[in-house]
């Protein structure tokens, strides 16, 4: 093997850069190879140690089967909540199964959220800190001025004009493919509907083809490149050497236009005649809060309510249709329901579409990994009382914790029926939208949006 091309590549980095990079590789190494040799506290829960951190990281991040592999682990190991392998130079990482300990830490109002998994959202929203990651003044002030873009009449204004992008889509696209007996991608069909959605009905903003496509792209991009290759890849995670990475150079010009993207779409609501500004409007509201420093800072959480909105519903709708496919008979009694209903409203809160909808969320989460807290107080565990420390980072996969042998009878099968009659434990099970301070904010909105394309 000829090392001279190598060599010179190096030979051309400073020396600073060389010694940092082999610094960090080296306490890497280290860190994932050491064994500790102290008795481990009785009071801390059980810890896994049959896989290394960075077989973890690959199973649970990086593989696209990262939700059942974590799910099957939890079976596998016995144990609700317990310490899974750290990461080099991170905190204890504990897995919570359990939905009592997940709601308990989801409920702490000291438990922020965790640096590392912020760096996507930081990165995707063009290197600055947005709603999603902020804390403090910088995030109450948001969820304040935003709060009644999600409220009640609001949500009935938005189904309105769902409605139509919807029966525009019925006509344009899905009976000329029904009538030509064509398949159709279901996944990429609700992620143009979605898109559509947000850049209506949020930003009043009518998103182009050409547009709508390059968002897509970009979107996807910035997940690979800034989500999923920087989980078991250190150097990716640190601004010092991740500019080495061609991945993470094309990320950023992603994320740049992306940007530029949402700044057109600010500067066209701000253009209309007041007459045909709308006060309901999510981006009417961003735009009127004056605790903004810059439109640097109101762009970026447009970019952030996008990230919490357009895949995560297109792929619960996506999931929904295949599960339809696959079950005729519930096709046939969620429709028979359907056309009985009097109304559109009556048949938006028919019960079947209502346990219909459930049970997607239970089995098919759109956060399916969960969410990741860093602890701001110990957490003693519900059930087994064992105690996880102070600055420990939690994680609470849903997709596992809503299929538990123990709530659910027969936990991997479809079945809307189970939530007529529901227990007390598998309603308080149901995550899906997250809890406490930093749960979904637009939970309402993508319930509407979900039940009224269904």
């Amino acid at each position: 093997m000829d090392l001279q091309p190598l060599q010179s590549v190096i030979a051309s980095f400073p020396k600073a850069v060389v010694l940092g990079a082999a610094v960090i590789l080296g306490l890497a190494y280290v860190s994932s190879s050491s064994k500790k040799s102290v008795p481990r506290d009785p009071n801390l829960p059980p810890q896994l140690t049959s896989i290394s951190w960075k077989e973890y990281a690959e199973m649970a991040f990086i593989s696209p089967y990262g939700p059942i592999s974590v799910l099957d682990l939890v079976r596998e190991f016995g144990e609700a909540d317990f310490e899974v392998p750290r990461l080099p130079f991170a905190p204890p990482f504990y897995l919570l199964s359990d939905y009592r300990s997940a709601r308990k830490a989801l409920e702490d109002v000291n438990s922020t959220k965790w640096d590392r998994t912020n760096l996507f959202f930081k990165r995707t929203t063009h290197d600055g800190v947005n709603m999603i990651i902020a804390e403090g003044h910088r995030w109450k002030h948001v969820r304040k001025s935003t709060a009644s873009a999600f409220s009640a009449p609001n949500v009935k204004l938005m189904v309105t004009q769902i409605d139509v992008i919807v029966d525009e889509w019925i006509e344009e696209i899905l009976k000329p493919f029904v009538e030509a007996k064509k398949p159709i991608s279901i996944l990429g069909e609700m992620n143009k509907i979605t898109a559509n959605v947000i850049a209506q009905v949020a930003f009043d903003y009518d998103i182009n083809d050409e547009e709508r496509s390059q968002f897509l792209i970009d979107l996807s991009t910035c997940w690979t490149e800034f989500g999923v290759k920087p989980m078991a890849n250190l150097p990716r995670q640190i601004s010092f050497t991740a500019w080495m990475f061609p991945g993470i150079r094309k990320g950023r010009k992603a994320s740049k236009r992306m940007f530029e993207f949402c700044r057109k779409m600010l500067d066209s609501y701000r253009a209309k005649d007041d007459k045909d500004k709308k006060p309901h409007k999510l981006i009417h509201m961003i735009i009127e809060d004056g605790e903004y420093e810059d439109d640097g800072e109101r762009i970026r959480d447009m970019i952030g309510y996008v990230i919490a909105g357009f895949d995560t519903t297109a792929n619960t709708l996506s999931f929904a249709l295949r599960e339809l496919a696959m079950n005729p008979e519930e096709q046939e009694k969620l429709r028979t329901a359907l056309r009985q209903a009097a109304d559109p409203e009556s048949a938006r809160n028919c019960p079947e579409l209502r346990m219909f909808t459930k049970e997607i969320l239970r089995m098919y989460p759109a956060t399916a990994m969960g969410s990741i807290r860093q602890l701001g107080n110990d957490l003693e565990l519900p059930t087994t009382k064992k105690i996880i420390p102070k600055g420990s980072i939690v994680i609470t996969p849903y997709y596992a914790i809503q299929r538990n042998e123990n709530l659910y009878d027969n936990p991997d099968t479809f079945k809307p029926s189970r939530w007529e009659d529901p227990t007390r434990e598998q309603s308080m099970s149901l995550l899906a939208f997250s809890l406490g301070r930093r749960g979904c904010q637009g939970q309402a909105l993508a319930n509407a949006e979900m039940n009224e394309i269904l």
